[in-house]
């Protein structure tokens, strides 16, 4: 005899419910995310930046053979002309990307009925990518005056200076009337260039106002300050530089020497070990009332929308600053996470006594030894994968909004509070999650290796940004690998932390250049 069907209960039906709307929701994030720019750009701007401000050092405390392969290893043999082809393919990304939002935007208008929060999401999509646009080509026409195109960047300046809607119009006057013969100064020139302006691209700029002007005081003063800028960037490149080359040098070492460990001993390799899997006596039930109900809806959604009306009493918004900004970030998440840890708590609490190795959480050697090794194995992975990953996506498919603001971290009160809320918080609450619960629950429908698999892509969509989905799935993954074969929460934390405080300290350095 078989078995009748039990039918659903009330608790179940409204689970389902719920799981349903947070599927479309997470859709419509992700879809949303789609006409964002990636964050990857930008970065990249950045890092060319830093170079061509290290590009003008001279080394004078060193001999002309160690500043020679100083500059070659860290700096190139022609650093402006590849910044040249770095901003024209940025150029050429961001007027790609402004046609498709525009083409969007105008669809959009034409429906019967718009959607208003997606229309403001486009057309502030727009904006930023039009004020970015602006700058590129402030900074290119720069570039292009140290390789004697001078007209063409008269041509790009002459361009902004024609559109009355432009930001920049009246700084690309200025750098037309200095570049063009004979030059002219306007008044105002050197606020206008010096508050505009940064960096290499600053250096340049005063340069030549000074060179008509014949200021030579001037012009050394800047040249001093160039050099000492330059000098700190030499020093953050060494430091950028000599992180990813040393993690990605060891992490190819470790995976070649576990691959080769694996073929040899097969299950008694170290791949072969599973430790942290238990067997759960919790169903389908649980499982989406912790992921959907708790993370998604109470800490996602309801905890952080009560916390926003709780700080608009104080009038304490966003924007107030980056320092209030990095204070509410962290504020945000510490209740978010609380509040998606209460559900946990409330679920899992009818079948205690837990076992004996569940969400166990260790400070010992070989919890520390998994997770620096798999960090190690995740650099050279992991980027390998994030360069694909963006020949796919050309430049969009947004990113985590912190980082930018990351990037913008120059208050020591700001550095503190990304670095707890990256390093601290989101691997505590995200390891215990996706990887202390999800994971090991997974496995009471599917096996092992899936349940690392799908864990890892839950992970990377509950971070809302298609771009990042392929990368964050295969760090997921890797954190999950090393979770299940450590047997230790501590592991996969660690991992977590480390990584993302590596790409906190690549923002830092490359955000105060």
């Amino acid at each position: 005899m078989t078995s009748e069907k039990q039918p659903l209960t009330i608790k179940q039906i409204g689970l389902l419910f719920l799981t349903a709307i947070a599927l479309s929701l997470v859709t419509l994030f992700l879809y949303n995310s789609w006409s964002q720019p990636q964050f990857q750009g930008q970065l990249e701007l950045y890092q060319t930046n830093l170079l061509l401000n290290a590009s003008t050092w001279k080394g004078e405390n060193l001999d002309p053979q160690t500043q020679g392969v100083l500059r070659q290893t860290l700096i190139g043999v022609e650093p402006v002309s590849t910044a040249i082809a770095q901003y024209e393919d940025a150029r050429q990304d961001s007027q790609k990307n402004l046609q498709k939002t525009d083409r969007e935007l105008t669809e959009l208008i034409q429906q019967p009925i718009a959607n208003p929060t997606q229309q403001q999401t486009l057309q502030q999509a727009i904006a930023t990518t039009e004020e970015s646009l602006e700058k590129i080509d402030l900074n290119l026409g720069l570039l292009k005056t140290q390789v004697d195109e001078v007209p063409e960047a008269l041509q790009l300046w002459q361009t902004l200076a024609d559109d009355p809607k432009s930001v920049k119009g009246d700084t690309a006057e200025v750098l037309i009337e200095l570049w063009q013969d004979p030059p002219q100064i306007l008044s105002d020139a050197e606020l206008m260039l010096d508050g505009e302006l940064s960096g290499w691209f600053r250096y340049q700029a005063l340069t030549q106002l000074y060179q008509v002007q014949g200021e030579e005081l001037a012009l050394k003063e800047l040249e001093n300050q160039q050099q000492a800028i330059a000098f700190h960037a030499i020093r953050k490149l060494l430091i950028v530089a000599g992180v990813q080359s040393v993690g990605i040098f060891l992490g190819t070492a470790l995976l070649a020497f576990i691959a080769v460990q694996w073929l040899i001993q097969r299950k008694d390799s170290w791949l072969s070990q599973n430790q942290g899997v238990t067997e759960v006596p919790w169903n389908w039930e649980t499982i989406l009332l912790v992921i959907v109900a708790g993370f998604f809806f109470i800490g996602q959604l309801i905890s952080p929308v009560i916390f926003r009306e709780f700080l608009s009493l104080f009038s304490f918004t966003r924007g107030s600053g980056i320092r209030a900004d990095a204070v509410i970030i962290l504020m945000s998440y510490l209740v978010s996470s609380a509040g998606a840890l209460g559900v946990l708590y409330v679920a899992v609490n009818p079948f205690r006594p837990l076992p004996q190795n569940w969400f166990k959480f260790e400070i010992k050697g070989s919890g520390i030894a998994w997770g620096i090794g798999g960090f190690l194995v995740a650099i050279p992975v992991v980027l390998l994968v994030s360069l694909i990953n963006q020949t796919l996506w050309q430049g969009q498919g947004g990113s985590n909004p912190i980082l930018p603001l990351a990037l913008q971290g120059n208050d020591w009160v700001a550095i503190a509070c990304f670095a707890f809320t990256a390093s601290v918080a989101a691997p505590v609450f995200e390891e215990i999650m996706f990887r202390g619960f999800l994971l090991p629950s997974l496995t009471r429908y599917v096996p092992v290796w899936l349940a690392i698999a799908l864990s890892g892509l839950v992970f990377a969509i509950a971070h809302l940004s298609l771009s990042e989905v392929i990368p964050l799935t295969t760090l997921g993954t890797i954190m999950g690998i090393v979770y299940t074969r450590s047997g230790n929460l501590l592991a996969p934390i660690l991992l977590h932390s480390l990584w993302n405080g590596n790409t906190l300290l690549s923002l830092f350095l490359l955000g105060s250049n």
